[in-house]
């Protein structure tokens, strides 16, 4: 081994040492002690502190890289390759109700009685939960005797979760699995129209119905996993992003109020009934919030208010205005103008097409018109007004990174010797570009992408909040 090898190997455990002592940290400074896989923890609903957001990207990049510079190549592709198990795995658990059936036996149960409650034979289900149970989804106390972990929990079939799964691991696996043909064909691997995705040449191809988009397919589709149609199983599991992000402790947001001790005023951009919002009033009692969305949307808002927020309700904190982006200016007179585009708990009406939303914006939409709605909320700003895009961001391997861009925050190349993007740090960020991808022919953007949008919208770039699983990007009117 070359002293530069080792060195890099001495490196990537120094960094795996220091993340470990950071997550444990951030963990004990919230008196909730540390995890256990075998049991839930009280900060598994949280989205966690950005501190330990930020050490476990650091520690699952530099374990990954640890791991594929010292595993033979073959044993890695072959893994990797053989990773289709785990999501099949844990849709059939999930549909199945195996959690569920867990519930009340923490000692946990023999697969005969599993079968029997699940109606999976006992052989095969003992052959999936013991495979699940190699990674720590499920625990097999016994011969045979399976009961729940931390990470089965979020399993339960009535979870925002097990409806994600169950769409990612069913429809979204469908196309997944026909990336390769659809790239490969002369007549669609160049095209970037959106019914010529992956997923919906194998849907339409399917069920003979060409030219439907995603959302043309899924709001009109009327089977039915555990009596939820593919809308009410999309619709529930938006949810999971509302235990993923922090919003009000991610970002200093005082920082763009006013400065005379006026009470701030947010618009919330195409924010559906306003999920978003609603986390920024119970942080924010003095700020008054205005959701804008199209009418059919906007419609159901009220009721939701009133059943999640009642408080701002009753206290006349937030209005509710219909607009269209593509055609409309947002309302004047707002502190700050809020897009956010990767889909916060976003609700979905079946009555309409949801292709008209802001909240997908950024990762829906082509180039031109991104710009086209952004220079109509530029229209509605002054000076003194910031937009706010959050959104997923993609790191870019050997692209400068202004370190003045973040507000001196842990910057967005990775530390030595992970790759700058952080590896497997920032995965997740990358499966769902290919996910925008497969579904869509759309995409997540870079800082740099994103500025270069905003520019062309008549903005001005101001700074970049790095927020781990996501970012804020703070334009002005130039």
């Amino acid at each position: 081994m070359s002293p530069s090898a080792r060195e890099e190997l001495s490196a990537l455990l120094d960094l795996i040492t220091n993340a470990t002592t950071k997550a444990i940290a951030e963990y004990e400074k919230n008196g909730s002690g540390i995890p256990s896989l075998k049991e839930q923890h009280a900060l598994d609903n949280d989205g966690g502190s950005l501190g330990l957001r930020m050490a476990i990207r650091q520690l699952r990049g530099a374990c990954e890289q640890l791991c594929a510079t010292l595993a033979l190549p073959t044993d890695t592709l072959l893994s990797r390759t053989l990773s289709m198990y785990e999501p099949t795995c844990m849709r059939l658990v999930t549909e199945a109700g195996v959690v569920d059936a867990l519930v009340d036996h923490p000692n946990g149960l023999h697969v005969s009685e599993l079968g029997r409650r699940t109606g999976i034979e006992q052989g095969k289900l003992a052959h999936i939960l013991r495979f699940l149970s190699m990674k720590h989804c499920f625990v097999e106390v016994g011969a045979d005797v399976f009961a729940n972990s931390r990470l089965s929990w979020p399993l339960l079939s009535t979870t925002p979760m097990a409806s994600l799964i169950g769409i990612w691991a069913n429809e979204f696996y469908e196309g997944a699995r026909n990336i390769c043909e659809t790239y490969r064909d002369p007549q669609y691997g160049s095209s970037y129209a959106p019914e010529r995705s992956p997923l919906m040449i194998f849907f339409n191809n399917r069920d003979g119905t060409p030219n439907r988009t995603f959302f043309d397919w899924m709001v009109n589709d009327k089977t039915t996993v555990n009596n939820k149609t593919m809308l009410e199983r999309f619709n529930h599991a938006m949810a999971v992003s509302n235990t993923r992000w922090t919003l009000t402790q991610d970002m200093p947001w005082h920082k763009y109020f006013p400065t005379n001790g006026a009470k701030p005023k947010l618009c919330d951009i195409g924010g559906g009934v306003g999920f978003a919002a609603m986390e920024l009033t119970k942080q924010f009692p003095d700020i008054h919030i205005t959701v804008q969305d199209t009418r059919q949307v906007i419609s159901h808002a009220p009721s939701v208010w009133q059943r999640d927020c009642p408080d701002a309700m009753k206290r006349q904190q937030v209005d509710f205005v219909p607009f269209n982006f593509l055609t409309d200016k947002p309302v004047l007179n707002h502190d700050i103008y809020y897009v956010c585009g990767t889909d916060p708990a976003k609700y979905i009406d079946a009555s309409r097409h949801f292709t008209d939303q802001i909240r997908h914006v950024i990762h829906d939409w082509p180039d031109a018109e991104v710009v086209k709605i952004l220079q109509l909320v530029c229209s509605a700003m002054t000076a003194n007004n910031v937009m706010l895009i959050h959104q997923f961001i993609l790191s870019q391997p050997h692209v400068k990174i202004d370190q003045n861009w973040n507000e001196g925050r842990a910057t967005q190349s990775a530390p030595y010797p992970l790759i700058e993007s952080y590896g497997a740090g920032n995965l997740f960020e990358f499966q769902m570009d290919l996910t925008m991808l497969m579904a869509f022919n759309a995409k997540e953007r870079s800082v740099a992408e994103t500025v270069e949008l905003g520019e062309k919208a008549g903005l001005k770039f101001e700074t970049f909040w790095d927020c781990c699983d996501y970012g804020i990007l703070v334009f002005r009117k130039a």
